[in-house]
C-alpha cells in the first residue's frame, strides 16, 4: 500500500495509463469491426464516443493535457462529420493512435511537438 500522497498519485496514474491502454485496444477492435461490417455499427459508434469522452475526462487529471485536447478534437470531428464512413473511421483511428503514442510515452511531449501533432490531426474541412 502506498505510504504517502505522492505514492498514491503515482499508483493512480499508473492505473490510469494501464486502463487507458486497454481502452485504446478496445477502440482499435471496435473501429475494425465497424469498418469491416461486424456487429451493430450504431451501438459500436456510441461505445467509441463514450470511451473517448471518458479518456478526455480523466487524462488531464494525470498530466496528459494533450490527450485531453486530442480527445476533445476527436469528439468535435465526430460531431461535425455527419455520417461516418470508412474514411472517417480511418481518421478516427489516427486520433486514437496519437492518444496511444502519448499515453504509452508516459507524458505529454514538449510544446513544439504538441503543436505539430495537433496540426496533423484530421479535420472535416
Amino acid at each position: 500500500m502506498p505510504s504517502n500522497m505522492s505514492d498514491v498519485v503515482a499508483t493512480l496514474r499508473k492505473e490510469f495509463i494501464e486502463q487507458c491502454v486497454g481502452q485504446l485496444g478496445e477502440l482499435d477492435q471496435t473501429i475494425a469491426n465497424i469498418t469491416n461490417g461486424v456487429g451493430d455499427a450504431g451501438t459500436q459508434s456510441h461505445d467509441v464516443q463514450r470511451t473517448i469522452h471518458s479518456i478526455k475526462g480523466s487524462a488531464g487529471s494525470y498530466g496528459f493535457k494533450l490527450v485531453t485536447t486530442i480527445a476533445r478534437r476527436l469528439e468535435d470531428y465526430i460531431d461535425s462529420s455527419g455520417r461516418l464512413g470508412n474514411d472517417e473511421w480511418a481518421a478516427i483511428q489516427e486520433f486514437v493512435d496519437q492518444i496511444r503514442s502519448i499515453i504509452e510515452g508516459g507524458e505529454d511531449p514538449p510544446e513544439p511537438i504538441q503543436d505539430s501533432i495537433l496540426d496533423k490531426l484530421p479535420t472535416t474541412d
